[in-house]
């Protein structure tokens, strides 16, 4: 994909940072919280782009529900995706052009009905609920486990009960989760998301999804979620200008991460290669970016021992490993990884694993599984900060503290990547 053509940070952030379900919570007053006293808000209708860029959204942790409560970036990202909820940037009286905080807070009836009007123009849908059920929440790990499908079940009775859902031809944006949803060729013939051994992504999946001459029809239930992808010859429009396609899900076929991403118009697959593409737009760095620094974070691991990257630097390469204990890719290649701590003993090699779950959850699933890197609990808003958008996800940093390596989605042969790409750094 060419830099030109990347969609805008503020695009970015609605459709790839993933979060905690939104809950119903009563409302506060916002010059009842306390962080918010002495600033002013802007009209969220009417910021500037300076204004905008004076937060550093991704970083920043002053970003508050309208109850007082902190909430991280993914939060921001699924409330305002709808249209009953909108940001609004608080400033100083006296520097009305740098953002200090930013409230999400309910809309007034007028701003609902400008905001609908905004999206629809978008390309948006409003969703029952106000939060896209395709989505991607990392607060519910069962949303990327695969379904099984009956291969002999025909279109026609697979599309029963469901309704097709209006195609994007402007800037809007389409998440699915192919592995969780049933696959049919232009012939109407079932495609299976995994070849015959259950665990490996099919190749046929992804050459649709990549082939600019094919496009994709979802039908969705009531509910506004994908339950069948029809993938049909694409019209010359849809060639030129058709909405992109998101794909989310934690089993990435290992193919595709070497694909150039520049597919004409065609889908967007959630891989590695690509994913650094994504999050650089405009020539923004992304998190992750080959050669960039990595952001530093500090916590404590399971055993109740400090851990942080800055303690490493020219010391130790840091590899990390972002996963949780119900991602069967994420256990499935824990051996590999093993075998890598087993490889390194002794050498200048620290191996970190940020898991989703608590401790209780972790030292449960120790019971019945091995895993050798250090290990460090309860780290979603760390892997919503470094816009982790799949399971495992496993990132090389060298002793310089900048990113050598970065793949995401589980591989067979992680461990010889890894290993190439320590050897690579390691002094």
């Amino acid at each position: 994909m060419k830099t030109k053509n990347l969609i805008p940070l503020s695009l970015l952030v609605l459709f790839l940072a993933f979060g905690v379900s939104l809950k119903a919570q009563e409302a506060k007053p916002a010059d009842k919280i306390e962080q918010l006293k002495g600033l002013v808000p802007l009209d969220p209708f009417k910021t500037t782009p300076e204004q905008d860029k004076s937060f550093d959204i991704e970083n920043s942790e002053e970003i508050y529900f309208e109850d007082g409560s902190q909430i991280t970036l993914s939060d921001l990202a699924r409330y305002t995706a709808g249209i009953d909820y909108i940001k609004v940037s608080y400033v100083n009286p006296s520097d009305r052009n740098t953002v200090l905080a930013i409230l999400v807070r309910k809309c007034t009836p007028d701003e609902r009905q400008a905001l609908k009007l905004i999206k629809e123009a978008m390309g948006w849908e409003d969703f029952p609920g106000g939060v896209d059920p395709n989505a991607p929440d990392l607060s519910s790990p069962d949303k990327y486990m695969p379904l099984q499908f009956d291969p002999n079940r025909t279109l026609e009775d697979a599309l029963k009960g469901l309704t097709k859902k209006p195609a994007k031809l402007g800037p809007g944006i389409v998440m699915f989760n192919p592995s969780r949803t049933a696959l049919y060729d232009e012939k109407g013939k079932f495609i299976p998301y995994f070849l015959p051994d259950g665990k490996t992504p099919n190749p046929t999946v992804n050459k649709y999804l990549n082939d600019a001459n094919f496009s994709i029809v979802h039908y969705k239930d009531e509910t506004g979620l994908i339950k069948v992808s029809v993938f049909v010859p694409a019209t010359l429009a849809e060639k030129k200008g058709r909405g992109q396609t998101v794909t989310a899900t934690a089993l990435i076929e290992e193919a595709a991460a070497s694909s150039d991403g520049d597919n004409n118009g065609g889908s967007m697959q959630s891989t590695a290669s690509f994913q650094q593409k994504v999050i650089t737009p405009e020539g923004v760095e992304g998190v992750f970016a080959i050669g960039k620094k990595a952001d530093d974070f500090t916590a404590k691991d399971i055993n109740g021992a400090d851990v942080s990257l800055s303690q490493y630097k020219g010391k130790k390469v840091v590899v990390l490993n972002f996963w949780f204990t119900r991602c069967k890719p994420c256990v499935a290649e824990m051996p590999l990884l093993n075998k890598l701590v087993e490889q390194y003993k002794g050498k200048d090699v620290e191996f970190i694993s940020l898991c989703n779950d608590d401790e209780k959850t972790i030292n449960e699933f120790l019971k019945t599984h091995k895993f050798d890197y250090r290990i460090v609990a309860n780290t979603l808003k760390l892997a919503n900060k470094y816009k982790i958008t799949g399971f495992p996800t496993s990132v090389v940093i060298d002793k310089d503290s900048k990113v050598s390596f970065f793949e995401m989605g589980g591989s067979d042969k992680i461990g010889e990547h890894l290993k190439k790409a320590i050897d690579s750094v390691l002094k």
